[in-house]
């Protein structure tokens, strides 16, 4: 039922001088309108008459395979029954959204509607997902089954969510171009998904982990050859945190960011902010001989 020259067959009359065209664009691994745009509509060897005709009879054809295509799927969804979720992951009724805000998936011989805002969440949530300091770009799954949405479930989201007015992540319309495949999506964004990962990994630090970081900070980047001494309260502590959080981020883009570009631009903030901080006379630090002493 997918091969379109099927139902070009049964357009065209055996002898029609057209079908020859079609014969030869059978032969292409690919079927689809593209191909048939870059090869027969952008032929040199075919005259205008004639491409005009043999548009008329492709589309023709692709709406009788959709037509066809609607009737079998609507008789497989009567066979499933009804859906299985009816509610939003919050457990709001979804007849409570327009229903454009809304969409069904067919997945393990199961009707599962779900609201767009939560799919779409999920999926960028997935895309951006990292450990530690390092990308590691998930599928979208469902979340009543654990089972990975197939490709076809992808475009039927990404399409019904052009029909709505939310914003489109840029990394969701990047993953679209390469054809929701999860591997070439990381090795051709791979500089992009790896400063992601670095903010993700900022984000959800702990305090310990910031302090221990700043320490590491002033170590590796200070003017001169600094020692570290710590000896602090508390409170102290949590006041360098708040001096010096900041840099943190510039910290890490300039040791873990795969852009060039960006390690410089990053650098530049890091280093004069901590020229910055030690030219203050803080209470907090005390800086002399060589020592940054945080007392």
């Amino acid at each position: 039922m997918n091969n379109i020259f099927f139902f070009i067959k049964n357009i065209l009359p055996r002898n029609s001088p057209y079908l020859i065209y079609f014969i030869v664009f059978n032969l292409y691994p690919k079927k689809d309108i593209f191909h048939f745009s870059t090869s027969i509509c952008a032929s040199i060897f075919i005259d205008d008459v004639k491409k005009e005709v043999l548009k008329k009879i492709y589309y023709k054809a692709v709406m009788h395979r959709y037509k066809l295509k609607r009737l079998f799927h609507r008789y497989y969804c009567k066979r499933l029954g009804p859906p299985k979720i009816n509610i939003d992951l919050y457990k709001t009724p979804l007849t409570e959204f327009p229903k454009s805000h809304t969409i069904s998936l067919i997945q393990n011989n199961g009707i599962f509607n779900f609201r767009l805002t939560d799919l779409l969440t999920m999926w960028r949530i997935a895309l951006e997902n990292s450990e530690g300091l390092f990308s590691d770009p998930l599928s979208l799954k469902n979340p009543y089954t654990g089972k990975r949405f197939k490709r076809h479930n992808l475009y039927n989201i990404y399409f019904a969510l052009l029909n709505t007015e939310f914003h489109i992540p840029p990394l969701l319309s990047q993953f679209l171009l390469l054809d929701f495949d999860i591997d070439e999506f990381y090795m051709v964004h791979y500089s992009l998904l790896h400063d992601i990962a670095i903010n993700n990994y900022y984000k959800n630090m702990s305090e310990d982990e910031k302090f221990s970081d700043i320490i590491d900070l002033l170590k590796n980047h200070s003017d001169g050859d600094y020692s570290i001494q710590t000896n602090c309260s508390p409170e102290k502590k949590k006041y360098i945190i708040s001096q010096l959080d900041y840099l943190l981020i510039h910290y890490y883009y300039t040791g873990y960011s795969q852009n060039p570009k960006m390690k410089e631009r990053h650098k530049k903030k890091l280093l004069a902010g901590i020229g910055a901080f030690l030219l203050t006379q803080d209470s907090a630090i005390f800086c002399s001989n060589g020592l940054i002493q945080i007392l």
